[in-house]
């Protein structure tokens, strides 16, 4: 990864304003709470405020600084109307008067919110990077403003800071949607701003391509910048997972019949065979995935458009040997050292291999009856024991680890787990443990006693509210819950809040056709948002696309 400036924290202030008394707008709260929900799952400290009156637009504004310490990025997305007075730029609160009685010069003064005054106040709280979204200028095609002085004029921008405008300065654009919640600005930075390894003018310039070509023209971002390096939101260096960077929400579909990507060949140790894969890990930066081929007692890596896979460790036959793997259950890639990093579990013991070559391993942990592994963004190593119902958590020089889930023995109340397979550490550092005899998911706050059940736990079965010896797990960033329901074939989605899960893959009995599974053992994302599934008695892996239609 290039060069880039680094930064203490990320905080964001976000203003959305639907009830102007005049020229009402539609889609700004949403816009605005999309972008809040976003930013927290990446990490933003985040101040969201809708429908705000000149005073709680101020108190927002206030609040907000005083938080903003040396060195942090700071992020400020406004959503709503506007209005230049000579070469000065406002921000309209919800109770502006269209209908003053005196001149607008010394109205708007008064009564909106001086671009200025929030840059110069960002400004001298010394922050490291200030980011401006004004996603404003809108009408409505049968309220269409009628008034002097609408639409941004250029601004200049501070040192380090990037500024954006949803369309180019001085002119309007149509609030019209194309997914019936958000303006078309929003909808298209919502798919790319929590991509991970991606900067932000990258981002910003995929936004402006995106509706440039959505809209016809007719919207065109304009964009100024005095950012003298690269400005990365989320890297995943030390994250095995992809959390889907796309915008996903509760209805997302996936097309439902898949394409398979590696095996599918029946069973068998040829290149372009598996024998019984339980786990995937996808590489985005080399078009590569990771299958832990368990039977075979090897990791394959599969190119993309391959169909003939590549021996990256064991494959040596089933044995101790430090060449050798046994019954792999798991596989993970640690970007810094360039390793993969394999739960052996027949061999009790967690292994490192350098993906630079073949010949240095070294074994992490050893005597541990491992299951599922996990790292998060500090390189802490998580590990799941089937045999003692507990996930640990390795530092590096740890020589026992630490208990962050379970541990109480074998149960099913909520400080306990029962056969704990597969885990997932979120950005918080929370555990979403695959709890699978309890046929639930159970997720551990960071330094929790017990957990939260997030899906199942309604007993083994088929109806929406249950699961059926759960196995992979994965989190998109939109904190809804993926299972692979292995008992019954699925693909389960849970939303945060809901009573029960909804099948967005599978569901159609066992069996060897593209839109039927036969053990659905793990599951992952790429960054585009497509879905992969570990197709267990298949001997396959296969992906589904984000149904866009």
């Amino acid at each position: 990864m290039n060069s880039s400036i680094i930064y203490k924290r990320k905080r964001a202030l976000i203003i959305g304003i639907n009830k102007y008394p005049c020229h009402p707008l539609h889609y700004c709260c949403n816009d605005a709470t999309d972008l809040h929900t976003i930013l927290q799952h990446i990490g933003f400290d985040t101040f969201l405020g809708l429908d705000c009156s000149l005073d709680e637009f101020l108190h927002q504004i206030n609040r907000f600084i005083e938080t903003i310490e040396h060195d942090d990025l700071v992020l400020f997305y406004f959503a709503g109307h506007s209005k230049h007075n000579g070469d000065e730029n406002y921000l309209l609160p919800s109770n502006y008067d269209y209908n003053y009685l005196t001149d607008e010069h010394d109205y708007i003064i008064q009564y909106a919110i001086n671009i200025k005054y929030i840059m110069k106040k960002v400004y001298d709280r010394q922050c490291r990077i200030s980011i401006y979204l004004f996603d404003c200028c809108r009408y409505i095609r049968r309220t269409r403003l009628i008034s002097r002085n609408e639409g941004l004029v250029p601004i200049i921008p501070q040192l380090q800071s990037l500024i954006v405008f949803s369309c180019t300065p001085g002119k309007l654009i149509l609030e019209e949607t194309q997914n019936n919640r958000n303006g078309c600005f929003m909808e298209n930075l919502l798919k790319y701003i929590s991509m991970p390894n991606k900067d932000i003018e990258e981002i910003i310039m995929n936004v402006i391509d995106n509706v440039n070509l959505q809209t016809d023209g007719l919207q065109l971002p304009h964009r100024i910048s005095s950012l003298t390096n690269k400005v990365y939101f989320i890297t995943n260096n030390n994250q095995e997972k992809v959390i889907c960077s796309m915008n996903i929400h509760k209805n997302t579909k996936w097309k439902q019949y898949g394409t398979i990507i590696a095996g599918g060949n029946g069973q068998g140790s040829e290149l372009h065979q598996l024998s019984l894969p339980v786990s995937i890990c996808i590489d985005n930066d080399n078009q590569a995935i990771y299958v832990a081929d368990c039977y075979n007692c090897r990791i394959m890596e599969f190119k993309c458009g391959t169909t003939n896979g590549r021996v990256v460790a064991g494959g040596n036959g089933y044995g101790n040997r430090i060449d050798q793997l046994n019954r792999p259950s798991d596989v993970i890639i640690n970007r810094k050292n360039d390793s993969l990093i394999i739960s052996d579990q027949e061999n009790k013991r967690i292994v490192r291999y350098s993906r630079r070559n073949n010949i240095n391993q070294q074994i992490v942990i050893s005597n541990i009856d491992c299951g599922g592994l996990a790292m998060d963004s500090n390189e802490d190593l998580y590990v799941s024991n089937w045999k003692k119902n507990e996930v640990r958590r390795w530092k590096q020089g740890d020589k026992k680890g630490t208990i962050v889930a379970g541990g109480n023995g074998k149960g099913n109340h909520l400080h306990q787990l029962d056969s704990p397979t597969y885990i997932f550490v979120d950005r918080d550092y929370s555990i979403y443990v695959s709890d699978t005899c309890n046929h639930r998911v159970i997720k551990w706050l960071n330094g929790a006693k017990q957990g939260i059940v997030v899906a199942g736990g309604q007993g083994q079965g088929d109806s929406l509210t249950q699961l059926y010896r759960p196995q992979g797990v994965i989190v998109d960033h939109m904190g809804n819950v993926y299972v692979a329901d292995s008992g019954k074939n699925r693909i389960m989605r849970w939303c945060e809040g809901d009573k029960e899960g909804s099948i967005v893959l599978g569901g159609n009995g066992w069996g060897q056709q593209a839109n039927q599974f036969s053990g659905t053992v793990n599951l992952s994302f790429d960054e585009e948002g497509n879905l992969f599934v570990v197709d267990y008695y298949n001997h396959r892996i296969q992906r589904f696309e984000m149904d866009i239609d």
